[in-house]
Parts: structure tokens; C-alpha cells; sequence
């Protein structure tokens, strides 16, 4: 049976202008296939793809990038804060981005 595993669960990326570049591992820990794919993403965030399928022990590092619209709250900067959900038969998991 398939496992989704994440590596890592959290990213934190000083983001000049709002744009960031970043991978994650996206691997399967177990035997058979695991199909998965990425949930909603927040706007002007990317993936380099958003579905796809592990044989046992399989990995494949994805790509995170794009621009996030930040918007001033009082004239102060505010730190940009968006979970990435993925969905998969081996389970579910998550990945949260900050940008500070």
C-alpha cells in the first residue's frame, strides 16, 4: 500500500517583491502506486506539476514558485502565510509556505 510523504512541511522564504522560488520531495515510502495530486493554490502560485504517480519507494521533487500579492495592512508589510494541500491514495499531507 502506498504512503504520501512530504518533505519538508514548511518552508520559509525571504521573498523580495512577493516572488520566491522553493522545491519540495513529494515520495512514495511504500509498495504500489501512489497517485497524487495538489489542491487549490493560491493566486500567482505555481507548481511544477500538479499530479502524477510514485512506483514503491519513488520520489520526484516539485517546484514551487510565483508571485503572492501582499498586501499593506496599516502601511506595515505583512507576511504572506498559504498552506498547499495534496491529496493522494496513500493519504493526505501539507505543506505551509511563509514569506517574511
Amino acid at each position: 500500500m502506498p504512503v504520501l510523504g512530504l518533505r519538508p512541511s514548511t518552508v520559509q522564504e525571504y521573498c523580495a517583491n512577493g516572488e520566491w522560488p522553493n522545491t519540495l520531495v513529494v515520495r512514495n515510502s511504500r509498495s504500489g502506486h501512489l497517485d497524487r495530486s495538489v489542491g487549490k493554490l493560491p493566486q500567482g502560485v505555481t507548481v511544477s506539476r500538479s499530479g502524477g504517480s510514485l512506483a514503491a519507494d519513488g520520489s520526484e521533487v516539485l517546484t514551487l514558485g510565483g508571485r503572492t500579492e501582499q498586501q499593506p495592512a496599516n502601511g506595515r508589510f505583512t507576511i504572506g502565510r498559504f498552506t498547499i494541500g495534496f491529496t493522494s491514495n496513500g493519504g493526505s499531507g501539507q505543506v505551509t509556505v511563509t514569506c517574511a
